[in-house]
């Protein structure tokens, strides 16, 4: 193609026809201009089409990662729950003066579930490392904004101050129980057990009641606080990425 238009050009030049040289030169520059601006929209059309694909990769992940975290919250809403039954059930125990040693030891055991709050933030920290913008749809943006850098983060700072009151609920179930050593499935393990049943009418054990009940409600009512923006932000990825499988 070039040289064919540099024998026109020179052609042009040699029978001294300036002003269809002039036209000439014009097209040429014309044709130039337009497969710059051709190179470039392809150009944008792959950087765009990488940001995309990057964008649903993320978006996978992050679905992935909200569907096991909410299982585990969910996990832990239930532990909870049991902890703050079986100190009902201590209470009930107390108030019908039933102190029967094996049922307050069933108790206890259930008040001392450990619940660790721990989530993946991974794909989120990946998706703001390289850019929040690149998430184009609006409402997921700002619902995932909001659950990791606000919700979560707030939960577990308050977690993280109920610990200082852990230590207190912890003097108190030493004063409390015994340990022994029992066999498990012919392993020997040390446990905390009521030695007396009394104790259930000591003003420590209403202490350690009111203690472990504040701190489990606490805990509850804020990881269950999580699970709708959870729930609704793993609907709305699903929503976005069916679309995009359509299209």
């Amino acid at each position: 193609m070039l040289p064919f238009l540099k024998k026109i050009r020179h052609q042009l030049v040699q029978e001294n026809r300036f002003s269809r040289y002039l036209l000439y030169a014009i097209g040429e520059i014309f044709l130039v201009v337009i497969g710059i601006l051709i190179a470039l929209q392809i150009n944008n059309w792959n950087e765009e089409k990488k940001i995309r694909n990057y964008e649903l990769k993320m978006l996978r992940e992050l679905a992935n990662v909200i569907k096991k975290d909410e299982g585990y919250f969910g996990s832990m809403v239930e532990r909870l729950n049991q902890k703050g039954e079986a100190v009902d059930k201590l209470l009930q125990l107390r108030e019908s003066k039933m102190a029967i040693r094996d049922s307050i030891s069933k108790y206890f055991q259930v008040t001392r579930y450990e619940t660790l709050f721990q989530y993946n933030s991974g794909p989120y920290g990946s998706i703001k490392s390289s850019g929040i913008e690149k998430i184009s749809n609006d409402s997921i943006r700002t619902r995932m904004v909001d659950l990791y850098e606000f919700l979560i983060p707030r939960t577990e700072k308050i977690l993280e101050r109920l610990e200082g009151s852990n230590s207190k609920e912890e003097e108190l179930m030493e004063s409390l129980t015994e340990r022994v050593l029992i066999n498990r499935n012919g392993n020997q393990i040390i446990q905390r057990v009521i030695a007396d049943p009394q104790v259930i009418y000591k003003p420590d054990f209403l202490q350690f009641i009111q203690v472990h009940k504040s701190n489990t409600y606490v805990a509850q009512s804020r990881i269950e606080a999580i699970l709708p923006a959870m729930a609704h932000l793993d609907s709305l990825i699903e929503i976005e990425l069916s679309s995009r499988d359509d299209k």
